[in-house]
């Protein structure tokens, strides 16, 4: 039995755009989950598309998600990955910070920059840009926004998803954001896949729901596949979709040291599941928000550099909460 990828979600009827956007929640992994991925995708004129989300998984040291784009290129029944960055961004020292999402709505936009050359954005800000050779959506593809998680084929999967989440679903034609009018429940329909079909409701299925949205999660009425519309009739033009507010803005500085290490040693410290990296002899000042408790840890092990007779570990148990500015510092000894 292998390891297989399936997939539940929204697709539209073919349409002709150059650009789309959605907001999409994010949260830790659910208890039991291995890794989840959420993600749009539009497709272009000369077989390239776009992936664009963000995906958890306990792999990438954290259960937060973290944006990340996939562009491939199909030709015939051939598919080739492109291009596959994630949300990273490289220190002074040379060192990288993955930057997870914190918990909540992110509003994920992809569209031209400038001819064939496309921008894609999380919250309003540039996270990567590829030249994609053509700057219109298929005229014969879909919009797709969509879960998907591995599980083993031969078997019926276990959806382990406390809420997937997408809402003002929208598309770019002709220089004017709106919302995609409608769309329908696509599935991977892979042999042992029937399970997932039964986690998923748009305003088709609870009126609840505003139109151009829909939820996967463990524990959502059955709507065996295929069951036709997630939801129809989504009228309200423009204006482009509001970005969910910024973080707040007042904030406290803490000072992150150690001592124990031979200078120049790099360490690791996470705070919040976010990886922050610098050297020993360097302190590491992060400005966090007010109002909220910061859950942080040192590294428990660094094994110094050089060659295998003198290389030597040292531990440390390091963890703690701030709430306040201060300073907190590791002692690390050799273990």
């Amino acid at each position: 039995m292998a390891t297989v990828i399936g997939y539940i979600g929204m697709s539209t009827a073919p349409r002709a755009n150059n650009g789309y956007a959605c907001d999409m929640y994010a949260q830790p992994l659910a208890s039991g989950a291995y890794q989840l991925s959420t993600w749009s995708q539009l497709r272009l004129t000369n077989g390239m598309f776009a992936q664009f989300g963000m995906v958890q998984a306990l792999a990438y040291g954290s259960p937060q998600p973290v944006a990340y784009l996939e562009v491939w290129l199909q030709s015939g029944a051939i598919l080739t990955l492109k291009y596959s960055p994630f949300d990273v961004s490289v220190n002074p020292d040379g060192t990288t910070t993955t930057n997870f999402l914190s918990t909540g709505w992110h509003y994920f936009e992809m569209k031209p920059k400038s001819g064939t050359m496309w921008g894609f954005y999380v919250d309003g800000v540039e996270k990567f840009t590829y030249d994609m050779g053509a700057g219109t959506a298929d005229t014969s593809s879909l919009l797709q926004a969509t879960i998907e998680l591995p599980f083993t084929s031969g078997t019926s999967p276990t959806v382990v998803v406390s809420g997937a989440w997408f809402r003002n679903i929208s598309e770019l034609v002709n220089g004017q954001w709106s919302l995609v009018p409608s769309a329908s429940i696509a599935n991977s329909s892979l042999g042992s896949f029937e399970a997932l079909p039964n986690c998923i409701q748009g305003n088709a299925q609870n009126s609840s729901f505003p139109k151009a949205s829909f939820k996967v999660g463990t524990g959502l009425p059955v709507w065996p596949y295929p069951s036709g519309y997630l939801w129809q009739g989504a009228t309200t033009p423009s204006p482009t979709p509001t970005p969910p507010p910024p973080p707040p803005t007042s904030t406290f500085p803490v000072t992150f040291s150690e001592s124990g290490l031979p200078a120049g040693q790099q360490y690791t410290i996470t705070v919040d599941g976010g990886s922050y990296s610098t050297k020993a002899g360097t302190d590491l000042v992060l400005q966090l928000a007010s109002g909220i408790q910061h859950v942080y840890a040192y590294q428990p092990k660094v094994t110094t550099s050089g060659n295998r007779w003198r290389r030597k570990s040292y531990c440390t148990n390091m963890t703690g909460s701030v709430s306040a500015a201060g300073t907190a510092t590791a002692q690390y000894a050799p273990c």
